[in-house]
């Protein structure tokens, strides 16, 4: 399995555009991601080589804002554990 990093929402949609094949799981921290990671999950929803792929949002800081959408009801405190379960669940062949 490769790892792919990127600085923001932004740098993550020009890699994930540039790869030759869509990745096995995309995995998304809000913080880096400047609260754009609507944006990253439209996007990848809207092109035709990714509507299937997994995203896990997490977001090490937690808190809560004004007009908080489904988006952001995400678990408040970080848990590497279950984030990694996460990950191998959706990557590790059953």
């Amino acid at each position: 399995m490769s790892v792919v990093a990127a600085d923001d929402a932004a740098d993550a949609i020009a890699r994930v555009n540039a790869m030759d094949a869509p990745p096995d799981l995309v995995l998304v921290d809000r913080r880096v991601a400047r609260k754009r990671e609507r944006e990253l999950l439209d996007w990848m929803r809207s092109r035709s080589r990714f509507p299937k792929v997994p995203m896990v949002l997490f977001t090490a800081h937690g808190g809560r804002s004004e007009g908080a959408t489904s988006i952001d009801d995400l678990r408040e405190a970080f848990d590497a554990a279950l984030v990694l379960a996460i990950v191998q669940a959706i990557c590790e062949p059953p």
